[in-house]
Order: C-alpha cells, then structure tokens, then sequence
C-alpha cells in the first residue's frame, strides 16, 4: 500500500516538474506598432488567460516573451487566438457556495488578453478566465469602442435562501441588437431575456446580431472534445487471506491471468492540448481464486482449500496526465478509484486429512457454497503510451485491497497488476 500512495504521490507530483516541457504550434503575433511576425507559440494547457506567452520565429530559435502590454494580438493557427484590452475585470464571486448576500460591484482594471469567441461584422464576443471565475465581454466593431463585461451579478437573498441574479448582460445585448436589428429586434429580445451566462448562449445571440447561421451547430476550433477507445488486456491477481493464518499453519495461494476487456471514454480538458483527460473505464474482468492452508499436526497434514471464481464489471474514474505530448506519442500516468460489482460462483471450501502413520488414510469433506454478489472499492494507478493517436499500450496496478467476507466463505485482499492494449476511435 506504501508503493502505491508513493506512485500517486508522484504522479501528481510530476506536472509541477515537467511544466517546462514546450508544445510549439505555428501562429503568429502582432504587436503594439502592428507589425505581424510569424512564427511558434508554446500552447499550454491553458485552464485561465495566459498572463504571458513564449514565442520562436523559427524552433531552433531562444524564445521569446511577450506580455499583454507588448502585444495587440496573437494566435495559435487553427486552435486559439487572444487579442490585448485593457478592461473592467468585476470581482464579484459567482459561486453558490462563496457568493454574499449583497451584490459585489467590485472591480479591478487591468491589461490582459481576452480569449476570441467570435470575431463578428457587427459584434465580437470574447472570454477572460482567471482563478476566480469565467468572464464575458463584447466589442461593437463598427464603433472600434473598447471591450465591455458582460456583468453578470448573482447575489442571495437575506429574507430567504434563494439565489437571486442581476442580468445586467440582458440591457447590453438589448442595446446591441436594437442597434443592428431596429426591424426585428422584439424577436431577438424575447430570446436575449432567457439567456443562461454561458459561452454556448451567449454565442448564439452574437450569431443573431451579426446576421450569421444561426440554424447551424456551434462549431469550435480545435480537436473533438472527447475520444472513444476499446481493447483486451491480461489481469493477474494475487488473492491472500485478509488476517494472518492461524498459529502454526501456513497459506499458500494460487495466481490468476486471465483476458480482460476494456471500453473507455477520455475528455480532455482542453481539447486543443489533451495533457490532462478525465478518464472513465468499464472493465469486465475474472479471477479465480484459490487459497490452500496447510497445517502439519504430529503425523496429521491437514489442508484447508478455499477457492471461487470472481467474475467482475469495474467502473473506473480516473484523472491521466500526459507528461510526454507530442503529436504522435504521448506518456502518461494517473490514477482513480475502481467501483467493483463482483459475482463469486464455483465457490467452494474442501478440507483434506490425511496421515503419515496410518497407510491409505485420506479423509475428504467438501462444501459447496451458494452464488453471491458484493461491492467493493480500490485505488489505481496507471501509466501507459498512446502512439500515433490510435494504439494505447497501458499498465494498471491496484495494491492489496481487502473484502469483507468474499463469496460468503472468507475475508481476503486483492492485489492486481494489469497490462493492456487499446485501440482509440
């Protein structure tokens, strides 16, 4: 169990050291003056607004860094662009759990790059993600006006528990439209009243104001958010009784490799970079179980043999980071938990006398033991190779986990190592 909150330890340990690694994707800046300068961006797994960015005109080049202040624009060919605004960034907290019971005004002033959503004819949409919460803002691009917050402003109320909301987003949409829609603006306004302060909603309605597709999917830059994966793979187990044997007498147990299979689903956490995915596994699995306990008395070996059959579907959450991401070959490492829901047959319980000193004695009595079923719980660790985006090769370790009572005969603690390959859709 030491070995494996070690490997854990490790793996979420590791990203901190590895930061350094670079992705370099071509893209190119435009700074302040407005000259463009092609070239790589190092794309990071970019879970709030870069504050900063590192730039090479050619790979072999020393990188470069730029600021907000010393760049209008930068994009990420194909995956991302960011322009440079000095905004309005509101404070209020939008969590249930943090908001107050008044509404927080707060606000700060600062040069930063808002993330692109939309470049629109009319109206721009554009995101700012920092520790504290998601933004939205727009730009009236026939004004060339600067960037405005969408302010959204959840409060609770003190009289009640209830959660109340102050849209103010509604009356600058409002604005927008009946700016670029004075014909049809009603039909627009019933719908921008309604919104949720999500990216997809919001969206939808900047469509609208810039006379774009609006019966068309979303469609966003980048890789599809989620990859479908199945395979086979061995599990060998190593199934020991959970207390120690009694005084004098000793265990032995028999090993099981049996095929598994394996269907999975990986969602990334940013799509474009894929470093870190939230992993979810269904294994079904099989492990025949067999514990023999020997017990030498005077001229008198009796043998005590517990054995069944475990027959299991695994559901398995797990967070996989990739600490090698290239285009072509990744290594990665993680862990979960594994959510078992076993079936024990064939389970059985034989004891076997026999004698030294008496020729021929040999006693055998025999209990078969009625089907059953449990839930148990087990940690995981897991590490593998995905190479050129299709074949998973992995490995999988569980430490000794222990079952109560298994198949209704006998407490016990489960130790599997696994070996697999996948093939991703």
């Amino acid at each position: 169990m030491k070995l494996f909150y070690t490997l854990v330890l490790a793996i979420f340990l590791l990203p901190s050291f590895v930061s350094a690694q670079t992705n370099y994707k071509q893209g190119y800046v435009i700074t302040n003056n407005g000259e463009t300068i092609n070239g790589f961006i190092n794309y990071r797994e970019w879970y709030s607004n870069p504050n900063n960015i590192s730039f090479k005109k050619t790979l072999n080049d020393k990188a470069q860094t730029y600021h907000p202040t010393d760049l209008g624009y930068f994009e990420i060919s194909g995956f991302e662009a960011y322009q440079s605004a000095m905004v309005a960034i509101s404070l209020g907290k939008t969590n249930i759990q943090t908001i107050k019971d008044e509404i927080d005004t707060s606000s700060k002033t600062d040069q930063v790059f808002l993330k692109i959503i939309k470049k629109g004819t009319n109206v721009s949409l554009l995101s700012y993600t920092d520790a504290l919460k998601t933004r939205f803002y727009v730009t009236d691009n026939k004004t060339g006006a600067a960037a405005q917050e969408l302010k959204y402003q959840p409060y609770l109320d003190k009289d009640s528990p209830a959660l109340k909301k102050k849209n103010i987003y509604y009356a600058q949409l409002i604005a927008l439209a009946n700016k670029y829609h004075a014909d049809d603006a009603t039909k627009i306004i019933d719908r921008i009243v309604v919104l949720n302060y999500n990216e997809d909603e919001l969206l939808r309605i900047i469509n609208i104001i810039n006379n774009d597709d609006t019966t068309a999917p979303i469609k966003k830059n980048g890789t599809r958010t989620y990859n479908l994966y199945a395979g086979i793979g061995l599990n060998a187990s190593r199934v020991t009784r959970s207390s120690n044997p009694f005084a004098g007498t000793t265990d032995v147990e028999k090993a099981s490799y049996l095929p598994e299979l394996v269907f999975g689903i990986d969602a990334p956490f940013n799509p474009n970079t894929g470093r870190l995915v939230f992993r979810t596994e269904l294994v079904l699995e099989m492990i025949k179980a067999r514990i023999s306990n020997y017990d030498s008395e005077y001229s008198a070996l009796t043998v005590n043999t517990y054995s069944f059959t475990q027959t299991s579907v695994s559901l398995r959450p797990q967070l996989i980071y990739s600490f090698f991401n290239g285009s072509n070959l990744k290594f990665y490492a993680g862990g979960g938990a594994a959510i078992n829901f076993s079936r024990y047959s064939g389970a059985n319980v034989k004891k076997q006398v026999s004698s030294a000193t008496v020729a021929g004695y040999n006693s055998v009595q025999e209990e078969k033991v009625p089907s059953s079923g449990g839930t148990w719980f087990a940690p995981i660790a897991k590490a593998g190779f995905i190479i050129g985006k299709k074949l998973d090769i992995n490995f999988g370790y569980s430490p000794s986990i222990s079952i109560q009572s298994a198949a209704d005969i006998l407490g016990v603690s489960v130790t599997t190592v696994e070996g697999g390959v996948n093939y991703r859709f």
